[in-house]
């Protein structure tokens, strides 16, 4: 998706695994340098907890500050991060996307002023464990649906326009 909305809309698109990685992957590193009891051969409990609350606090509020900057959320709502139970209650496995989607309900919502006139801009999951699921039904109805119609819908509209291709989204769909 972002390469696609590099590749036909000219638009930037922030990936955080492209940026920082897997928290996973900095963990293990941090904990083997300084977790590790070799003595045991296991890790200092406590020194895990710390070290993963750091990470993860520090990762969470980046990409809180990363989201209320950008202009635009798209949420690729696919099986692979969101589960449809019976009742129709949306759910995810993810810590992160829920952080995610209660951070989009609360960060600003503005569309900056454009240059006049326009310009042409030429989890892993561990194998183990319990399975915890978050309610996220709520913060994804804050949101507006983008299908694939939409998408293509969106594509034209630029297509037959000057301009930030993001205003063209905002004539299809509302921006709150």
């Amino acid at each position: 998706m972002a390469g696609w909305l590099s590749l036909n809309l000219k638009l930037k698109a922030f990936v955080d695994s492209s940026v920082w990685g897997y928290a996973d992957e900095l963990l293990k590193r941090i904990d083997d340098k300084y977790c590790w009891n070799a003595s045991t051969g296991t890790y200092r409990y406590e020194d895990r907890n710390r070290s993963t609350s750091h990470v993860h606090m520090m990762l969470s509020a980046a990409l809180g500050m990363m989201l209320d900057s950008t202009e635009c959320l798209i949420f690729l709502n696919s099986s692979q991060s969101v589960s449809s139970k019976e009742d129709a209650v949306s759910t995810t496995q993810s810590p992160w996307l829920f952080a995610e989607i209660a951070m989009a309900r609360i960060v600003r919502k503005q569309i900056p002023e454009r240059p006049r006139p326009l310009r042409e801009f030429t989890e892993k999951r561990a194998a183990a464990g319990p399975t915890i699921e978050y309610e996220i039904a709520t913060a994804l109805a804050t949101l507006s649906d983008m299908t694939s119609k939409t998408l293509n819908m969106w594509y034209d509209r630029q297509e037959q326009r000057q301009g930030y291709a993001l205003d063209a989204l905002y004539e299809i769909l509302p921006a709150y």
